[in-house]
């Protein structure tokens, strides 16, 4: 994993990090309101159902003397409306119910005049009797005995005697509601950006050393390829010279042999090296992929038929991307070398590129002949260092194992926001690379 694999694995991190907490928070907020409005409801609906009862039981009396006047009434009050006289005075000196302003309506049983109503006012202030007794009357035509009607809570009940009404005034507590939720939602965004700046500042923190590894690995990679090159020539001028002083022997093959397979690994590694600056490279410029790509895999054409294998190319001309050409040559130049060298005796090898309908991506297939490819497990190709053959043994792994090429491959086709696969169809194997350019990738992030 190089640098800016992790600096992208650390932003998924902090995006999906802030998305929990994010939702996390609004579950809390959404709770808490929602118990407000449902306690809120519940206290309303407790005080009007005791304005109701006592309006139903005659309890004439104006709450500004309340206090005084309780005394007046024990007398001749029962322990029932007594009871219910108390409730209505603890309900009303409730925190959220404090200084309740309130009427109370009769419609007389057997009329539909509103006139002949007796409404009774407390702590009225912003509405006249008659604009009162119409709400009255229209709340009694709902179906709910109980709701809301713009600023007033009203509750209704009809008996023999008449329809008893309630309507309580309750803008202060609309109010602490709204404010209630504008608090919770200004938490709730405040929380959200300190958590995000102490996530990134701490993540940022914490995978800092894994990117300084990565890119001392990096430099660690491409320093060792170079130094490896001298010895290896070394080697291989000193077993070239004993071949031409005591001829050819099973020991000067097998160390040529070693050679080659010491010098395709660092060629490997030089290549991972500059996969990953290119990576890192922001130069780019509009390229014709399918000239690229043609340039690329004309050379391999005397490799296929050296192996006796047929090399064709079906590219759609013209196919243009914002891109870096040095990567696409990479890409083709790996996509190709694994085809023939994995391609079956006497087998074929195809190149093709195309475009979509827009435009904006480049499609580049190679196929080539594989029987095996039936039992193939393909979701492991672009695995680095993946071989089928565990045992690593050369025989068996100069033919089956998939090395690291695709991986880089993988890792080119990223850059550009696009993928690769493999598929499998009669007989054939193909890899299928897409590609955005540059251009649109810089947009996109």
């Amino acid at each position: 994993m190089n640098s800016r694999e992790i600096e992208r694995l650390c932003k998924r991190f902090i995006a999906m990090t802030m998305i929990s907490i994010l939702i996390v928070m609004a579950i809390f907020g959404t709770v808490i309101n929602v118990a407000q409005i449902v306690t809120t409801r519940h206290q309303v609906r407790a005080t009007l159902d005791a304005i109701l009862a006592q309006s139903e039981k005659g309890i004439d009396y104006d709450d500004s003397k309340l206090d005084e006047r309780k005394d007046e009434q024990e007398s001749r009050l029962s322990n029932e409306d007594l009871e219910l006289l108390q409730r209505a005075l603890n309900l009303l000196r409730t925190d959220i119910l404090h200084n309740a302003q309130y009427f109370t309506v009769v419609f007389p049983s057997g009329t539909e005049n509103t006139e002949d109503a007796q409404i009774h006012m407390f702590r009225m202030t912003d509405i006249e009797k008659k604009d009162a007794l119409v709400l009255a009357r229209s709340v009694t035509g709902r179906k709910q005995t109980f709701g809301r009607w713009g600023m007033y809570y009203y509750e209704y009940e009809k008996t023999e005697d008449g329809t008893f009404v309630a309507c309580m005034n309750f803008e202060n507590g609309l109010y602490t509601l709204t404010r209630l939720s504008s608090l919770t939602l200004f938490v709730i965004l405040l929380g959200i950006a300190i958590t995000y700046l102490l996530v990134r500042k701490f993540s940022r923190r914490a995978v800092g050393p894994m990117i300084e590894n990565s890119r001392r690995q990096q430099s660690f990679i491409t320093n060792a390829s170079h130094e490896l090159k001298t010895p290896l020539a070394v080697i291989r001028s000193n077993t070239e010279l004993m071949e031409m002083l005591d001829g050819p022997s099973e020991w000067t093959a097998s160390t040529l042999k070693q050679v080659d397979r010491l010098d395709s690994l660092i060629q490997n590694l030089v290549m991972i090296a500059r996969s990953q600056e290119q990576e890192n490279s922001r130069e780019a410029a509009e390229i014709d992929v399918s000239a690229l790509v043609k340039d690329t895999a004309e050379p391999f054409a005397a490799v296929a038929a050296n192996d006796q294998k047929a090399f064709s190319m079906d590219l759609e001309p013209d196919v243009r991307i914002v891109a870096n050409e040095s990567s696409i040559q990479t890409l083709t130049g790996v996509l190709v070398d694994n085809a023939i060298k994995y391609c079956d005796e006497n087998g074929s090898v195809t190149v093709r590129t195309s475009s979509d309908k827009k435009g904006r991506t480049a499609v580049i297939q190679v196929s080539n002949s594989y029987a095996e490819g039936r039992t193939v497990d393909y979701s492991r190709f672009f695995e680095r260092f993946y071989r089928e053959d565990e045992s690593h043994h050369t025989e068996s792994g100069e033919k089956k194992g998939f090395g690291i090429g695709l991986s880089i491959a993988q890792n080119i086709c990223s850059l550009y926001h696009g993928d690769i696969a493999a598929g499998w169809k009669d007989g054939q194997i193909t890899f299928t690379c897409r590609l955005s350019s540059l251009r649109h990738v810089e947009k996109s992030r």
